[in-house]
């Protein structure tokens, strides 16, 4: 978030830190001030200038644009006050009402390259008297300038899927210059199909949601993920992900898949609930030695198992966990006596701590 930074400066510091000066008239042996010479009066106030502008937490990207509102006091009642800028920048735009100014630059998309440093603007007031005497305040500022940075996309390990057991992770993004990001998909395998990002808190989310076909069994599709931010000037990146698809088992004792049909983080309790079934064939009944155990979609295993199951395959887990372990995607994988089936499944975690485990 922006915060509002104002400066204030009088004249006499002011001056002397500049090495400006107002503009000295001599009358006999006295030097005198011009503007105190105009008006035989001294002023209760000195005059001063201040600069109102946002403080930006990062570096001023070539193709934004920086407002700076200037405000001048002008104690005295006969004059004229006039404000400028120095060095007149490329793209830079001044415009003054009253005492009142605001200064604009829209940064060229080229100006490190041509530049090669950051500029600094200084900031003038001159005020004027009727009899050309003149006096002047003046402030500096100094500009950051920064090219646009790419965002970046979260690490995603390779995926195993099984024909007809559908398949969802989360491609996570996030942008160093705070930029809006969307993300999209290349060389995408038939049926599958990615969520619009969603900004949750300061990284962009989206699921990518599969359930190969037979067709797609016992083959290797890389899919490539492409994160570009909203800059006017776009930089993006990218991330490739192998998915590899198993047929579905012939027998697995009766199991046809294995289905999770919840998952939820509850923060306040630390505790992940899961729930599903393990779908049976037609006239098939529960093995014995049936265990289900999860892990994160990188295959690290999570002290979450489930060993008892309901005649209808149905399951429900309430489990403790840390919030560090709390993964973004779930994947649950059966086993029969110790020997896994191919049945495995995923499921998108919601309301996942920030940030979540990979």
């Amino acid at each position: 978030m922006k915060m509002p930074h104002t400066f204030k400066l009088h004249t006499p510091a002011f001056l002397g830190l500049l090495g400006l000066a107002a503009i000295y008239l001599r009358d006999d042996y006295n030097v005198i001030d011009a503007v105190a010479a105009a008006t035989k009066t001294t002023p209760s106030q000195p005059p001063s200038m201040n600069l109102s502008y946002s403080i930006k937490p990062k570096a001023l990207k070539e193709g934004e644009t920086e407002t700076i509102k200037i405000s001048v006091y002008n104690p005295w009642t006969n004059n004229t006050v006039s404000i400028s800028a120095t060095p007149e920048l490329t793209g830079t735009h001044i415009s003054q009402n009253g005492t009142q100014a605001t200064w604009t630059w829209k940064v060229p998309l080229d100006y490190l390259a041509s530049h090669k440093a950051s500029p600094t603007v200084l900031f003038i007031a001159t005020f004027t008297q009727n009899n050309g005497a003149t006096a002047q305040l003046g402030q500096p500022v100094k500009f950051t300038l920064g090219e646009n940075q790419p965002p970046s996309i979260q690490t995603i390990s390779s995926q195993d899927a099984t024909v007809g057991v559908p398949l969802r992770f989360k491609v996570i993004a996030s942008d160093p210059d705070d930029d809006k990001v969307s993300i999209s998909g290349l060389s995408f395998p038939n049926g599958a199909n990615l969520s619009p990002a969603v900004l949750t808190g300061n990284q962009w989310v989206s699921v990518f949601r599969w359930t190969p076909k037979q067709a797609d069994s016992e083959t290797t599709t890389a899919v490539t993920f492409k994160a570009v931010d909203n800059f006017v000037n776009p930089a993006q990146t990218t991330e490739d992900v192998s998915i590899t698809v198993h047929p579905a088992s012939a027998d697995n004792n009766g199991i046809k898949s294995l289905k999770i049909g919840q998952a939820v983080w509850d923060a306040t309790a630390s505790t992940l609930t899961l729930a599903g079934q393990v779908m049976l064939k037609q006239n098939a009944a529960l093995p014995a030695g049936l265990n289900l155990r999860f892990m994160t979609s990188n295959n690290q295993e999570l002290p979450l198992s489930v060993n008892q199951f309901k005649r209808s395959g149905k399951w429900i887990l309430v489990g403790s966990l840390a919030s560090d372990q709390v993964p973004c995607t779930i994947k649950g994988q059966l086993s029969i006596d110790g020997t896994d089936t191919n049945t495995p499944a995923t499921r998108v975690v919601k309301r996942t701590p920030y940030p979540c485990a990979p």
